[in-house]
């Protein structure tokens, strides 16, 4: 068990940073808020050894945190997450009911500024409770799994949504199992095995990628739209999120240095910076589009995560009308949207001769496994070429 501090990388509105208590167990590690904030310089000053004045009488404050979770870890026997934090944040103990689980979960997530996920997972409980309102974690067996799937698939659901939905719950399930609330598991082999989506994804072919990049915009919105789906595509498919993300800083000689916001969240030890060389291209698009301030590019007008939300969701969708209508006057066979620039992406490579691993290297995916899905159903050009192969000549 080891106890230490760390400074979280998301700044409040007025620049300083939350300092938390980080306790590893087992390999696992958590984070725990202090309530105690400072910018990064003075939090250099509070940890150093040696501190004085103010910057001591911090670390006293911190060292007041430290010492309780000493004193909360010693006394329990066994060691759970549940009872830990319980006991840290002077909570009343939960009472095991499912819901109530799911809510304090969601409440997390927007405590984190995770809104997008926080949105997903308060859709999943809806659904499922509306399903069967009394769901208990006693009733949550693999039966109940199977009937759930059933009914949403008859009520003309995708199989994809069922698959996010029942993601969100198996996390409140490991969660409840981690803090001994639940102990059978609905999920696996013999069991039930959440489906996976299958959706098709369509690349562009070379042909058109170039009708694309010859093509003229008719206006301003046209031209700032294709600018971004270009960026996308020459950034390694890097999602619109990302791009909204990134900071002049993240620019290193003539490379961008970059983690995806999708990674954030997960291990550390599955996480990877990506290294995006910037092409010509790409510099003449941020010669074109970058404005004053910090942001590489003007999406995002402030910190908030709710505003931000609703800034990035407009970003795309304009991004996506646009483009969207670029490829109608080009007679493309699919709707040109931004989804579409990523797989692009990696499709040109595959043609190109570039290994599956490599290309999920650049993509920033945590296994092959999920960058050969995106192969195996986006080559649609080399599907028809063996097909057509079967005929003789």
């Amino acid at each position: 068990m080891q106890i230490g501090f760390y400074l979280d990388t998301h700044p409040k509105k007025d620049g300083t940073y939350a300092i938390k208590l980080r306790i590893t167990h087992n390999a696992e590690k958590r984070y725990y808020q202090t309530f105690i904030y400072c910018t990064k310089d003075e939090y250099i000053k509070i940890t150093a050894k040696g501190a004085r004045g103010t910057y001591k009488n911090r670390m006293q404050d911190l060292e007041i945190f430290e010492q309780k979770a000493k004193n909360i870890i010693a006394g329990l026997t066994p060691f759970t997450w549940y009872e830990f934090s319980r006991l840290f944040y002077d909570k009343a103990p939960r009472t095991g009911n499912l819901k109530e689980m799911f809510l304090q979960y969601i409440a997390l997530l927007e405590k984190e500024g995770r809104i997008t996920t926080a949105i997903s997972y308060r859709c999943a409980l809806n659904s499922i409770f509306k399903f069967r309102p009394n769901l208990s974690f006693e009733s949550l067996t693999s039966e109940f799994l199977h009937d759930y799937e059933k009914s949403m698939l008859k009520g003309e659901n995708s199989i994809s949504t069922v698959g996010i939905y029942l993601r969100s719950l198996r996390t409140i399930v490991n969660i409840a199992r981690q803090d001994g609330l639940m102990h059978t598991y609905p999920f696996g082999r013999r069991k039930y095995i959440i489906p996976a989506g299958r959706n098709i994804k369509k690349a562009l072919t070379a042909k058109q990628l170039k009708q694309f990049i010859d093509y003229v915009p008719k206006n301003n919105t046209e031209a700032r739209a294709k600018d971004y789906w270009l960026f996308s595509y020459y950034a390694n498919g890097i999602n619109f999120k990302d791009i909204a993300l990134l900071k002049k800083s993240d620019i290193k000689g003539d490379t961008i240095i970059m983690e995806r916001a999708k990674t954030q969240h997960t291990n550390r030890a599955n996480r990877h910076a990506i290294s995006i060389y910037l092409l010509p291209e790409l510099q003449e698009i941020i010669g074109r589009r970058s404005e004053k301030g910090p942001n590489l590019f003007p999406i995002f007008k402030g910190t908030d995560p709710i505003l931000r939300l609703k800034e990035l969701r407009q970003f795309i969708k304009s991004t996506n009308k646009y483009t969207k209508r670029i490829g109608n006057h080009l007679k493309f066979d699919m709707p040109l949207t931004t989804y579409v620039a990523r797989h692009t992406y990696a499709t040109m490579l595959k043609r190109a001769g570039e290994s599956v691993e490599a290309i999920s290297e650049q993509l920033g995916h945590g296994s092959t496994k999920t960058t050969q899905s995106y192969l195996d159903s986006m080559d649609h050009e080399a599907k028809k070429r063996m097909a057509e192969n079967l005929r003789p000549k």
